[in-house]
């Protein structure tokens, strides 16, 4: 047993399957920010794909 704050939309089958059981539904946490820091020059494709994935 033990408490966690996860994702719901990551959890929804095992909420709906009642492996997991919602707590404090009136709480609405944050939205969470991200940020990427990265170099301006020689971006590897790979970095290059990552970056516009991340930003769509």
């Amino acid at each position: 047993m033990g408490v966690a704050q996860l994702f719901r939309e990551t959890e929804v089958n095992a909420i709906d399957a009642g492996e997991l059981v919602e707590l404090l539904t009136q709480f609405e946490p944050r939205p969470v920010q991200f940020q990427l820091y990265y170099p301006t020059r020689n971006r590897p494709p790979k970095l290059r794909a990552f970056i516009e994935w991340f930003c769509d």
